[in-house]
């Protein structure tokens, strides 16, 4: 996928959102839709990474929007959404990749607030 070019197939004209689209998974997600011909959003909360990937895109000609977005945050959600409805007036592909690991040990340890601060 490292130098896959867009061609136009089975997602042309599909609006595709990838949260944690800046790098790892999410950003390996964002190139290959990009690639089957999706309008790509991605958002995270690196500025840096999410250019990178967007640009990373668009040199290989697809099109892809990078917004810095805390998922966690709702006034963040609700200006992200409204980005793209006005940009697209459509989503069509949702792919719920944001994650922290912030901590280091094995789930079975995590304490309750641990986890639900994972979760959220």
């Amino acid at each position: 996928m490292a130098d896959a070019a867009v061609i136009p197939g089975l997602l042309t004209g599909r609006v595709a959102l990838i949260t944690g689209g800046g790098r790892g998974i999410g950003a390996a997600i964002a190139k290959n839709l990009a690639s089957q011909g999706a309008a790509v959003v991605i958002c995270g909360r690196t500025r840096a990474a999410l250019e990178h990937t967007a640009n990373d895109i668009v040199r290989r000609g697809g099109e892809c929007i990078a917004y810095q977005c805390d998922v966690t945050d709702l006034p963040s959600i609700e200006i992200l959404a409204d980005k793209i409805r006005r940009k697209y007036r459509r989503l069509d592909i949702l792919v719920n990749n944001a994650a922290i690991a912030k901590f280091r040990t094995p789930l079975h340890s995590l304490k309750p607030f641990e986890w639900d601060d994972m979760m959220n």
